[in-house]
């Protein structure tokens, strides 16, 4: 059977890019910049929903007669105990996409009702009675389009949301008061759910002259349920004046987030195989308990992967975000192993803080069992609250590596790091880092005040690290030249290249037949470095490398879902 091409809109959205990009210096294609081409089947179809002029009951959803609000393509009452309508009837198939135009679209629920009986006083939701209502389903923006929903929840697999705006701002009548700060503004339980590009806020006023209005309708951003999803992806969202920003469960990525004002966590990580890498997490707001830039509470965490991120409690040097609780940075109580890289994050915490901390006092819902793990090439300072220009003092910020009494530290590696203290004991190999109370801001870091730790000329972090455990690229992607630099910065010499590529334009593809499929773009520019070569993804995997716009597809299966980027 014939495939079809369908070309989607790229995958970073507006203006918006991952703190790293910005800064690629010297890798010439490693920014992530791509567009995404799906070859499908010919009977996956494209549907599309505007609510301003659209309607479900006589339109037939192609992009001239197109069907009303998301919302609409349900029937009455609410997903549970009722029909389904255009998601039951037969309407929508495996692979289908709906585009969705600008205006209020609504909620949007989906629930793979649980079976009652096989409830195990485990699993909350129980056993799915039909898992996979529908597989493989998109529900993006339209190019070009600015879709608005209230609220978003999925318990089902399989589901791909890009580039949508929810809000409970959007609620008919205002946004109405949470029920105790965990109600999430987009929440799924299920298997291969991916949320990427969506911009998700709470209330537009965060802690400046309107903490009553915060404390009463903050909501919280992206829930994955740990328990009952796996294999997910949250990637280039931004999530703002929330609660807490999102929850990332096993084998999962989280990538490219900003997640700005926040008075809880930023992002819980719950589960083993899961990466959290090049996410911006910024200004958290003072409560009533202290914030976490990245935490694992009573959680798993085997084979984990924190990297490359920029995590700033206080962004402003003059806002006073000054309060009994400040921001932590990356703090570990989990319910067993944690092993895996902590490496190239910049950690700038407030007031009387931890750093990195794994089990900083034993509690009885955890056994944190440090092994096989790397903490190395870190930043870790502390910024006062207050505003008022500060460096550490004798205890803040640290690098701590505890284990449940029970348990024995094995095989933990410290090595390169910038903070104040630092583990040590058996099981714990430290070395090469260095007490940051000993030294001069202004002399070791571009603009400290302002949160720009990376190296200046002559700083005494140049080429102060050592080789063994050194990841091979900094914090921006510039690769370290050995030996490294200590900190998540490699001090580069002279001009470096702060032009990225330009974003490959116009990315085409084309099912020559059932297992072939061609790709072109227009090339990319570099005027300071040049291009060498385009990175070729299939589903999210380095396929090969192409030294021109084009590329051929080979030994495909056919009536397949194929998903390209080129970078």
């Amino acid at each position: 059977m014939k495939n079809i091409v369908k070309t989607f809109r790229p995958a970073y959205k507006g203006n918006y890019r991952p703190f790293r990009a910005p800064f690629t210096f010297c890798l010439l294609i490693t920014s992530l910049f791509c567009f995404t081409v799906v070859a499908e089947t010919a009977n996956a179809a494209t549907y599309y929903c505007d609510p301003v002029d659209g309607n479900t009951v006589t339109n037939n959803g192609s992009i001239e007669s197109p069907w009303g609000s998301l919302e609409s393509l349900k029937t009455t009452g609410t997903y549970v105990n009722s029909n389904y309508g255009k998601w039951e009837d037969g309407t929508i198939q495996d692979g289908d996409t709906i585009k969705l135009m600008s205006g209020y679209h609504g909620t949007f629920v989906v629930d793979n009702l649980w079976d009652s009986d096989a409830y195990n006083g485990e699993d909350r939701f129980g056993h799915f009675k039909n898992r996979n209502l529908l597989d493989n389903i998109t529900v993006e923006a339209a190019n070009g389009e600015d879709p608005n929903l209230m609220w978003i929840s999925i318990t089902d697999d399989n589901w791909t949301l890009r580039g949508l705006t929810v809000s409970p701002n959007y609620a008919p009548g205002g946004i109405q008061p949470h029920s105790g700060g965990y109600d999430s503004i987009i929440q799924f339980a299920g298997d291969n759910i991916v949320v990427e590009d969506c911009n998700t806020w709470s209330v537009e006023k965060t802690w400046a002259g309107d903490s009553n209005n915060w404390a009463t309708y903050q909501y919280a951003g992206i829930r994955m349920d740990p328990k009952l999803s796996n294999n997910c992806i949250i990637r280039n969202n931004t999530i703002k004046n929330v609660y807490y920003g999102f929850f990332i469960g096993p084998n999962s990525l989280a990538e490219g987030n900003l997640v700005q004002y926040f008075s809880l966590d930023a992002i819980t990580l719950d589960g083993p195989n899961t990466i959290v890498q090049d996410n911006k997490l910024l200004d958290y707001i003072p409560g009533e308990q202290h914030s976490d830039g990245i935490q694992i509470k009573y959680g798993r965490g085997e084979n984990i992967t924190i990297q490359r991120n920029y995590i700033n409690g206080r962004t402003d040097p003059n806002r006073n975000c000054d309060s009994t609780y400040g921001l932590q940075g990356i703090f570990i109580q989990a319910a067993g192993e944690v092993s895996g890289v902590i490496q190239n994050n910049v950690v700038l915490v407030t007031s009387s803080a931890h750093g990195i901390t794994l089990n900083d006092t034993p509690n009885p819902n955890c056994q944190t069992w440090p092994k096989d793990l790397a903490i190395v090439n870190n930043t870790v300072l502390q910024i006062y609250a207050n505003g008022t220009e500060a460096w550490a003092d004798d205890t803040w910020p640290n690098i701590i590596v505890a284990a449940d009494p029970d348990r024995t530290i094995s095989n933990v590696v410290v090595r390169n790091n910038i903070a104040d203290v630092f583990p040590s004991g058996t099981g714990i190999t430290a070395s090469n880092n260095f007490d940051i109370s000993n030294y001069t801001p202004a002399n070791e870091f571009v603009d400290y005040e302002s949160g720009n730790v990376q190296l200046v000329s002559g700083s005494s972090f140049i080429d102060a690290g050592i080789s063994t455990d050194a990841p091979a690229i900094d914090i921006l992607g510039v690769s370290r030249v050995f030996p490294p630099d200590a900190g998540c910065y490699e001090y580069i010499s002279g001009t470096p290249d702060t032009t990225p590529p330009s974003t490959p334009q116009n990315l085409n593809a084309q099912a020559v037949s059932k297992s072939q499929i061609d790709l072109s773009w227009d090339i990319s520019n570099d005027p300071e470095s040049g291009i060498s070569y385009y990175k070729i993804y299939r589903d999210n995997n380095q396929i090969d490398t192409s030294v021109s716009a084009s590329y051929s597809d080979t030994n495909l299966a056919s009536e397949t879902n194929y998903s390209y980027k080129v970078s």
